[in-house]
């Protein structure tokens, strides 16, 4: 799941049941446009999500989320909306992952939620100290550098 790539239209505009709530969407990946997700830190509030990573959950009772935002008994901030996803066929993540093509690290939820979607990336490197805390502070555009 993409995390950082905020799109235009809120929550509201994609989903009639959610109309008025102006909560961001971000785009997960290449993978079916057409399907709302989402991300969340609450387990118990919000039944039928799947824990993923210690505190962050994927999906759930969509309904209950719109009721509990509405009666702003869940914050923006513990939610997170993406259209599509990113997915592999068998083996194909192992084999990226075997290549190196990725760089690993543990789902936090302090990260994974940062109000600013443009230090997740950041963040998450620095996390990993040594060489990747260095490329942490990188440009966004080394050719300006």
């Amino acid at each position: 799941l993409v995390l950082n790539k905020k799109i235009g239209p809120f929550l509201g505009d994609l989903v009639e049941q959610a109309s008025g709530l102006d909560l961001a969407v971000y785009e997960g990946g290449p993978v079916q446009h057409n399907d709302l997700h989402f991300i969340h830190k609450n387990g118990v509030l919000i039944p039928d999500g799947i824990e993923v990573a210690k505190g962050i959950y994927w999906g759930g009772n969509f309904e209950v989320v719109v009721n509990l935002l509405r009666q702003k008994k869940l914050s923006p901030s513990e939610i997170r909306f993406f259209v599509g996803y990113s997915g592999w066929s068998t083996g194909q993540l192992e084999e990226e992952i075997a290549e190196k093509s990725w760089i690993l690290s543990e789902a936090k939820s302090n990260i994974v939620f940062h109000p600013n979607e443009r230090e997740i990336w950041k963040k998450s490197l620095h996390t990993l100290g040594g060489e990747y805390a260095q490329m942490s502070n990188y440009p966004t555009d080394p050719q300006l550098n």
